[in-house]
């Protein structure tokens, strides 16, 4: 049985399903080293398919706790997210949910598949009821706008432009010369 949503737009994933992602996961990492081991071929091989599965582990590991999944996940089509703020938990919860077939402290996995992903809607989108729920009986009307803009009116006691008189501008100051000048100035 499904543990019950934080957000009810959104389901939660069983657990047969996260135990199939962790499969998935586990067997994408450890491919690469059962070849490395059991198949004798040229030693660079071996050594590439090593590092391969070191960095698949790296990656995948990564990819849980920044994305809320991997790849079984995204084959899956299941999602880890935090319940209070409906996004990746960018942590090693993310992992111990999928370990935990999951569930665990405040990381929930979720099929995106078959309901809404927690990480890509709105909050007004996810905390409304599921929308394969109920059929909407009477047509929803849009909403008024909260901000309805209203013209401008003066009030009574301003001045009217129209009839104030404007005060002319002030005279510009004397234009400033250069040409030498015709008296000489008195030396004591």
């Amino acid at each position: 049985m499904p543990r019950a949503s934080s957000w009810p737009a959104c389901r939660t994933a069983e657990a047969p399903a996260v135990v199939r992602s962790a499969l998935i996961d586990t067997a994408a990492v450890l491919s690469p080293a059962i070849l490395a081991v059991t198949v004798r071929s040229a030693p660079a091989i071996r050594l590439a398919e090593a590092i391969a599965s070191l960095i698949l582990l790296v990656g995948l590991l990564t990819a849980h706790c920044v994305a809320g999944r991997g790849l079984g996940g995204l084959a899956l089509g299941l999602r880890c997210v935090d319940d209070a703020a409906g996004l990746p938990p960018a942590s090693p919860i993310a992992l111990l949910a999928v370990v935990h077939a999951g569930h665990y402290r405040s990381a929930t996995v979720y099929d995106v598949r078959h309901g809404a992903d927690p990480s890509r809607g709105t909050l007004r989108e996810l905390s409304a009821p599921a929308r394969h729920a109920a059929p909407p009986t009477a047509p929803v009307l849009p909403a008024a706008p909260e901000y309805a803009p209203t013209p401008y009116v003066a009030p009574l006691n301003a001045v009217d432009p129209v009839r104030t008189p404007v005060p002319a501008p002030p005279p510009p100051p004397p234009p400033l010369s250069f040409a030498p000048a015709t008296r000489r100035p008195r030396l004591p």
